[in-house]
Order: structure tokens, then C-alpha cells, then sequence
């Protein structure tokens, strides 16, 4: 997936045949150094989650599944 938003921005196609490597290369020429794309996500997504936990909203009941039991309807079996 980074591999595709590096080639996207550089203006790269698959049929021009450039190896990882060489885009690789031209992304660090272009920008300089930086830190991958998939590590920004990871942080990015690690932050949200310390923000919802802290709160008492409905993001954090539902990613924590804490939903109160009730009565349960419908068919069984």
C-alpha cells in the first residue's frame, strides 16, 4: 500500500517497470528523510484509542464491547 502512494505522488506507473528500491530512492530525493507511511498510521491510530478510552462516549463502549446486558429478544434455535 505504500509502495502504491509513493508511486501515485511521483507519478510512477507499474508498466514503467521501476523496482521498489528505485522508488524508494527517488521518495528519499524527493522529501528527504521521513518516517514510513505505515508507522504515521499506527501512531495516528494509537493516539485515537488513548483519546476514546479516556472518554465516556459511544466509541468507547462500542470498542470495548462493554454493552449492558439486557433482555435478549427473538428466536432461540
Amino acid at each position: 500500500m505504500e509502495m502504491r502512494c509513493y508511486r501515485r505522488l511521483l507519478g510512477i506507473s507499474y508498466k514503467d517497470h521501476t523496482t521498489n528500491e528505485e522508488v524508494s530512492r527517488r521518495i528519499v530525493n524527493a522529501i528527504g528523510p521521513h518516517v514510513d507511511l505505515l508507522t504515521i498510521v499506527r501512531q495516528r491510530k494509537l493516539k485515537w484509542y488513548g483519546h476514546t478510552t479516556r472518554s465516556s462516549g459511544l466509541a468507547k463502549t462500542i470498542m470495548q464491547g462493554t454493552v449492558n446486558e439486557g433482555r435478549r429478544r427473538g428466536r432461540l434455535g
